[in-house]
């Protein structure tokens, strides 16, 4: 329990779940959208959501919940990618939240999975675009779409209808076997 004076906890509504149903298709990415054989809407079997403060410990919350996550997915062969593209989707949502209003904002995380590829999807509620910028390889600063890019098989955003802000997403395809952990 927290009383009136203390922080704000990071985590705040952790969510995981293996079985389909938890996400609604309209929270995700067009390349997300799986079709079945039949050729109807399918559900990921693999789902996660995590919901954090957007305080600056966030990006290293949600890559310990996505190290986590996919182990426990079997996909340990992707979890460096991944750990690079949610540090820097993660800390791009802290940042644009850092100019709203709300108080603390928050940024949401999901990860979807159908063991072969991963899909990373960071929602904030700042109406900001994200940009890629043309920093050079060595700056300090704005080359996190760059990796993005570079470490996705595919990447980008779109807004959320339901809600205000906007969602990046990444899909990561895993190039090697799958071990599933039983």
């Amino acid at each position: 329990m927290s009383s009136p004076n203390s922080p704000t906890p990071v985590i705040v509504n952790p969510q995981r779940a293996v079985k389909p149903g938890n996400v609604s298709r309209s929270a995700l990415p067009p390349t997300a959208r799986r079709k079945d054989d039949s050729g109807r809407g399918s559900t990921w079997p693999f789902q996660s959501y995590l919901e954090l403060a957007a305080l600056p410990v966030a990006p290293s919350r949600a890559r310990m919940h996505a190290r986590t996550v996919l182990a426990e997915w079997g996909l340990t062969a992707i979890i460096d990618e991944t750990d690079l593209v949610i540090s820097e989707l993660t800390t791009n949502a802290v940042q644009a939240s850092e100019r709203l209003q709300e108080h603390p904002p928050t940024i949401k995380l999901w990860l979807l999975s159908d063991a072969v590829r991963l899909i990373v999807v960071v929602w904030d509620a700042s109406l900001q675009l994200p940009q890629v910028t043309d920093a050079p390889p060595d700056a300090l600063n704005g080359r996190g779409l760059q990796i993005v890019a570079e470490l996705s098989n595919d990447w980008g955003w779109y807004g959320r209808s339901e809600m205000a802000g906007k969602c990046v997403w990444s899909e990561i395809v895993a190039t090697s076997e799958v071990n599933f952990l039983t």
